[in-house]
């Protein structure tokens, strides 16, 4: 049922009160600490991811190949210095004695990293949701 009081339509005079309060909303959730933390484990996986990408691909289309296009898309995104160091981390796994054990430290980190970033970012969207986990939604249930 559709009310015509004038106390519920948006006036543009609460326009000003409106924005305080979103403010206020917004920074009682401490969105730079919760972002940070995302941000944190999404950066810790990026090396393993480019290891796995590398090596896997790589076998397939060559690692000079999957390199060079890694290198080339990482400059354009992030300057050709952050690429020319990437690059030179790519070349250092890349070392036959140590391309296997490359590959199993790249996937630790990246299941750590992957899962420190949906982890972290389920905890900071029910934080700023106000969304109380129920105590027996464990991700495993105990056998008894």
């Amino acid at each position: 049922m559709a009310s015509s009081s004038t106390e519920d339509k948006f006036r543009l005079k609460h326009l000003p009160r409106l924005i305080v309060d979103t403010y206020k909303a917004w920074e009682a959730d401490d969105p730079f600490r919760l972002s940070a933390i995302v941000a944190y484990y999404a950066v810790l996986s990026l090396p393993g991811l480019l290891v796995i990408i590398i090596n896997v691909v790589g076998s397939v289309w060559g690692t000079e190949i999957v390199q060079g296009e890694l290198t080339q898309e990482i400059s354009s995104a992030l300057g050709r210095d952050a690429a020319e160091a990437i690059q030179s981390m790519m070349v250092e796994t890349q070392n036959k004695d140590r391309s296997t054990m490359a590959s199993i430290l790249g996937i630790g980190t990246l299941v750590f990293g992957a899962t420190g970033v949906f982890y972290h970012l389920q905890l900071s969207l029910n934080q700023i949701w106000g969304v109380e986990p129920k105590p027996d939604s464990n991700f495993y249930k105990n056998v008894d």
